[in-house]
């Protein structure tokens, strides 16, 4: 973690504190080096804490606000000896283990374990049952590929013990009380960063690591290329942010290596040279009259208008009596080199890979977790399992965006082309015609997308900016 982004805070003068799941057994140096303060744990619901078993999202919830107010103990009195109100600023990471499984077990086995008044206020007895997803029927998992529609999957096997039928409304619903009870923590640590007065002068960003099938394809878990698996919540709010962004969504592709230059650029700090991705705040701190002017030399421009908030800032600690301490956010954005001309990605290159390979042959894992690539765009998906024999598919994701249709392989490759001799009516023929379109349309786009698949995946795996 030496030139990790939140190595890089604490190198730089930020009050660094990660308190929740850390993905490790055992807790190292490397925490030691980007941290002030910590409280860390592998993955579980409840924790004694004080001689009390406490639920491990309030801790979260209580261990911030702690942080928090040391971090506002130790702004005072540096404010009382320096007289200097932009005092060091804060840089906070509240990974919730919630909405997480609890792993281990089988049926009957509590996977997801919220406060019972939680439970209990949300889905009284007798409360309606939430609808099945659509594709999680016994069909849809037999039209998989055959390397994954079978029983000794892992991801069939945690359906069987989570979704099936009789036992998807209690854990589903047990789910979903955990993740409102995230949504208070994160309230309340919100409303104490209001206190503090300084929510105006921090940058908010909410996201999870993963996104997880709930029974879609007879499926459970996150190690799929299937939409509910790669696709995860991103929530910023930025007090650079244009008033008329507010509130607003945008349908550009940001990934999870864009937050490390993101957060980094906040804080008005280089990005190091081995990250991939983009400072998202490109997308919300371009004026509208900028997005219409594609292509157009605008770098200048938005540095400039990134420093002058910056300045603003500034001056505003001067002036006002309240603090103005920022958070991880403080400053402009990063020095990154940015291109002559302002453009975000089109497509992007999944990979979930656990082996060193570039081809996954040394994924320890097949035919139990697959390792699996793909290339996704706006309307299509490529996808490729390079541990078997490279099986491919192809989806319509515009058209098809539950992904039931494989159209390489129920299209191209079991194609049935209609016979001229098969009907006498016009109408037969048209629908022939446009049959044998579609077949060499699809045709091309799927060898497009393979061209493209080998150019990105080889620029994403040779450390390239994506």
């Amino acid at each position: 973690m030496k030139n990790n982004y939140d190595t890089n805070l604490y190198k730089n003068g930020y009050y660094t504190g990660l308190f929740g799941k850390w993905h490790k057994l055992e807790i190292g140096d490397e925490i030691q080096e980007a941290f002030h303060e910590q409280k860390v744990y592998y993955g579980k619901h409840w924790e004694e804490r004080d001689g009390q078993q406490r639920h491990v999202t309030d801790l979260n919830r209580d261990d911030s606000i702690e942080f928090l107010d040391k971090w506002n103990d130790r702004r005072r009195q540096e404010q009382h000896k320096t007289h200097n109100k932009n005092q060091q600023p804060f840089f906070l990471t509240v990974s919730f283990f919630a909405t997480h499984a609890r792993d281990g077990g089988g049926k009957g086995w509590e996977f997801y374990q919220p406060h019972n008044n939680t439970r209990t206020r949300m889905y009284p007895d007798g409360s309606k049952d939430i609808p099945l997803p659509k594709t999680a029927t016994e069909q849809h998992f037999k039209q998989l590929p055959p390397f994954l529609a079978n029983y000794g999957n892992e991801g069939r096997m945690r359906w069987r013990n989570r979704y099936e039928p009789k036992d998807y409304q209690k854990n589903i619903k047990d789910m979903y009380a955990m993740a409102t009870e995230v949504d208070d923590a994160v309230g309340t640590i919100i409303q104490h960063i209001k206190n503090l007065q300084v929510y105006n002068n921090t940058v908010l960003i909410f996201t999870t690591d993963n996104g997880n099938m709930h029974g879609e394809h007879g499926l459970a878990e996150k190690w799929y290329p299937f939409e509910e698996s790669i696709r995860v919540p991103l929530v910023i709010q930025d007090p650079r942010m244009p008033t008329h962004r507010h509130g607003t969504t945008s349908d550009a592709w940001t990934l999870n290596v864009d937050l490390a230059p993101t957060i980094l650029g906040a804080a008005n700090i280089e990005p190091a040279s081995f990250m991939q991705g983009r400072d998202i705040s490109d997308l919300y701190l371009l004026q509208p009259e900028e997005e219409d002017r594609v292509g157009v030399d605008i770098e200048a421009e938005i540095l400039q208008k990134k420093g002058k908030h910056h300045k603003q800032q500034q001056q505003q600690g001067k002036n006002e009596s309240s603090t103005s301490t920022s958070t991880s956010s403080t400053s402009v954005l990063s020095n990154i080199e940015m291109k002559k001309k302002v453009h975000w990605r089109t497509d992007w290159f999944y990979e979930f890979n656990l082996g060193q390979n570039s081809n996954a042959s040394d994924h320890p894992w097949p035919n139990y977790i697959d390792a699996s690539f793909a290339l996704i765009t706006d309307h299509w998906k490529y996808v490729i399992w390079p541990q078997h024999d490279g099986y491919e598919q192809l989806f319509h994701r515009s058209m098809d965006p539950y992904e039931e249709w494989d159209l390489l392989n129920k299209l191209l490759r079991n194609q049935t082309r209609p016979s001229s001799s098969s009907s006498s009516n016009n109408t037969s023929d048209s629908d022939g015609d446009n049959s044998v379109m579609n077949i060499q349309t699809t045709e091309k786009i799927y060898q497009q997308m393979k061209i493209r698949f080998a150019i990105l995946k080889q620029e994403a795996q040779g450390g390239n900016l994506i």
